[in-house]
């Protein structure tokens, strides 16, 4: 779970951010600030560890929270720096060697361009790893010796490994230190205003020594540690002083949640203060450190005025979804009544659908990506055209339908991750859970704060993948059709119906064979597919294929039917379930079909068989031959319209 945000963390980041700034223009201050303000920043982030969600979910949503910024600055570091040098005239660095120092080496020596404050991030998210890896053993003083020890080694060595390592190890001792401090002592500190006195009068007493994190260069390390300490003690304890003044507060707080994009930029903005000092005031140091700090309030005030704006012209979301398929429109158009909204459709049809799959008035604001068949469309277009539109259209909230397609991909790392949803329509029964695609699902739900789950089997695959966000169950996947409730036998007469694809996934094969072993009774097959003429020459005579019927006129088939089979080997909810129940008909169903364990009740409405099963499948046919009028009566109690009201909540609780 997330932990709380504290306005005295904040404040204490704003100071660390800004003892940054103040560092890095070569002041007389720098050497004091250098001897404690990036093991500032690792105590820090010890407040942070948390166990929840598992060790791989935590490593994913470090490396997207660190390691992706990372990347993307860096990559923008090299570049601002080449064009730097070609518009003066200078002979640009190897970008090769650039692209290695990025990618491979990822410390301050090899970040030679603009991105060189960014070693920071590899290094923070292998010391917040380790210590998150340490923190499994039980005996804890094992596990401060262990990290007292790899001080001692790296700093005393100074071995360069890859990936940031170096830095990593070295910040292993803050980063564990800050975890104890904030899950154990913080409160204590805060109630014994004496160690104000010491911090002090520590200042004064010890020397200042020499430290730089960012070369490894640590020449006392137990001395290097207990100035540090002392230092982050005593800014710790005047933040607490601090958040009681309201004005700076909110400014020094407003700079700590702010602090990665002033990381970020800070080394532009300080060499443009270097050149108005070199220019006008013979480089004194005050003016520099001046100079960047009013720029960084400038900056500041314009980006909290940028977010305002857009946030006053904000609509209240934006849908990314595959295509206007109808069960999407009926459920976007109520949403749309009470809502203001946004839908952006990757595609306008599929080849795979028939024509009246999408033929409704969209009643709310819409945007094609491309206006070609789903599957055909040109994905870089759609991309750029994605880009352009987020970038031009705040919301405030962002859900994307999947998690499939690059264009939702997109979506979510170009949005906030507070802002960000997901429809999740895929369950433990089609999804996998192992091996890479695991990783890459991670990955990606590392950027969704809240999951709208269809069902239970959908809950299940979220916690199969350590998902620890917030879950809304929905139970359903959108709003079909609902025509005129038309009236259908009440007595069994053997006619059982098939409404869907004929695709290997469906398993219709099962359902042909199995109905040879009943001649008396008679199989409706309605929909098209790529099995279409395998299934009707291999059946029966008491099987019939009716083709697509369109939408408006399926009612009647299911009113000369007496119940509905579903035989899916994957099924990630099943929406003919939900009208044959809206209908009245009892239901056979596969125990892989998504709806299945939320709106199924195996012996009231409807027969669950194993998937897979020609035994279980003839059984659950018997069965429903035998207590027809009991299942039919539990059927006809669905309540189809509470079921789709509810799931309309779940949205406008949220939007």
């Amino acid at each position: 779970m997330k932990k709380p945000r504290l306005l005295w963390v904040d404040v204490v980041r704003g100071l660390a951010i800004l003892s940054v700034i103040v560092g890095h223009n070569a002041s007389p201050l720098s050497s004091f600030i250098f001897a404690w303000h990036m093991p500032l920043f690792f105590f820090l982030s010890g407040f942070f560890i948390t166990s929840d969600g598992g060790q791989a979910r935590n490593a994913i949503v470090r490396f997207t929270r660190l390691i992706v910024p990372y990347t993307i600055f860096a990559l923008i570091g090299l570049l601002v720096t080449d064009i730097k040098y070609l518009t003066l005239g200078r002979s640009v660095p190897d970008v090769f060697e650039g692209i290695i120092g990025i990618f491979f080496w990822m410390d301050y020596a090899h970040l030679k361009h603009y991105g060189f404050v960014l070693w920071f991030l590899p290094a923070l998210f292998w010391g917040q790893q380790i210590v998150s890896w340490l923190l499994r053993l039980k005996k804890q003083y094992v596990v401060f010796l262990f990290i007292a020890g790899i001080f001692a080694v790296v700093s005393t060595f100074r071995v360069v490994l890859p990936f940031g390592l170096t830095g990593g190890l070295l910040s292993v001792i803050w980063v564990y230190l800050g975890f104890i401090f904030y899950s154990k002592y913080r409160h204590y500190i805060f109630k014994n205003y004496w160690l104000l006195i010491f911090a002090v009068m520590g200042l004064f007493i010890l020397p200042v020594p020499a430290l730089d994190l960012s070369t490894y260069f640590v020449p006392t390390p137990a001395y290097n540690l207990l100035y540090s300490l002392v230092v982050i003690l005593l800014v710790i304890i005047l933040s607490e002083w601090v958040s009681k003044m309201k004005y700076l507060a909110s400014w020094l707080s407003v700079c700590g949640q702010s602090s990665l994009f002033l990381l970020v930029l800070h080394p532009y903005t300080n060499n443009v203060t270097f050149l108005i000092s070199q220019r006008y005031f013979d480089g004194f140091w005050l003016v520099k450190v001046v100079l960047s700090i009013l720029i960084v309030c400038v900056l500041l005030w314009l980006y909290n005025l940028i977010v305002s704006i857009r946030n006053r012209r904000a609509v209240d979301c934006v849908f990314v979804t595959h295509l206007p398929s109808f069960y999407k429109v009926n459920l976007y158009n109520r949403i749309a009544e009470k809502r203001n909204i946004i839908v952006l459709f990757v595609g306008s049809e599929s080849v795979i659908r028939s024509p009246d799959f999408a033929d409704l008035a969209m009643n709310f604001k819409h945007v094609f990506l491309s206006h070609t068949p789903f599957e055909n469309r040109g994905k870089f277009l759609s991309i750029i055209r994605l880009v352009r539109f987020l970038a031009i259209h705040p919301s405030k909230k962002v859900i994307v339908g999947g998690w499939e397609l690059p264009e939702f991909w997109l979506s979510i790392f170009f949005s906030n991750i507070n802002k960000n949803c997901l429809v999740l329509e895929s369950s433990d029964y089609d999804s996998a859970t192992s091996g890479l695609k695991k990783i890459i699902k991670q990955i990606f739900l590392a950027r969704i704060s809240i999951v709208f789950a269809a069902g239970t089997g959908h809950v299940r695959l979220l916690q199969k993948l350590q998902y620890c966000g917030k879950i809304i169950v929905t139970k359903g996947v959108g709003i079909f059709y609902q025509n005129t409730q038309v009236k259908c036998s009440e007595s069994f007469s053997g006619k059982f119906l098939y409404v869907g694809r004929l695709s290997p996934e469906k398993n219709v094969d099962l359902l042909i064979e199995a109905f040879r072993e009943f001649p008396d009774y008679s199989l409706t097959v309605v929909g098209t597919g790529p099995l279409a003429s395998h299934c009707a020459n291999t059946s029966g005579p008491n099987v019939r294929f009716l083709g697509h019927i369109n939408k408006n006129e399926i009612h009647g088939v299911y009113a000369a039917s007496d119940a509905l089979i579903l035989p899916s080997v994957k099924e990630p909810w099943g929406l003919v379930v939900e009208e044959a129940l809206y209908f009245g008909l009892p239901v056979i169903i596969s125990s892989r079909v998504g709806c299945g364990d939320d709106i199924v009740a195996h012996g009231f409405n409807g027969l669950v068989f194993e998937s897979g099963s020609l035994e279980g499948l003839k059984e659950a046919i018997v069965n429903l031959g035998r207590d027809y009028s009991a299942l039919r009566q539990g059927a006809e109690g669905f309540d189809l319209a509470k079921k789709d009201q509810a799931q309309l909540d779940s949205y406008l609780n949220v939007i």
